[in-house]
């Protein structure tokens, strides 16, 4: 591969454009629906790092640093499974802390 073929630079002309993108390129897939009807989307990771490796990279950079916080706060634990992959459980001052800032918005 050429070194001016390896990345297309790709460019929106909105937000919605690009999710369309991702929906078409299997990066965004639907779940289902939301209280409200609206459709609930999750990421195919495996898709994005083979199509879109930086969008990848920076998503889960913000993953690891949002999972490091509360690991540092003590809302979570990591415990590893025999294959080394980390598992995050919510401490109880976790479940406190998460129920309070997304179960007192329903209210």
């Amino acid at each position: 591969m050429a070194e001016d073929d390896e990345f297309i630079e790709l460019e929106f002309e909105d937000d919605d454009e690009f999710v369309e993108y991702l929906i078409e390129m299997c990066i965004l897939e639907e779940e289902g629906f939301d209280e409200n009807g609206e459709v609930l989307y999750v990421y195919n990771f495996e898709k994005m790092k083979e199509l879109m490796p930086e969008l990848y990279a920076e998503i889960m950079e913000g993953v690891n640093e949002k999972m490091m916080t509360l690991f540092e706060e003590g809302l979570v634990t990591v415990e590893y499974d025999e294959n080394l992959i980390a598992h995050f459980l919510a401490t109880p001052e976790g479940m406190e802390f998460f129920n309070r800032k997304y179960h007192s918005q329903d209210e």
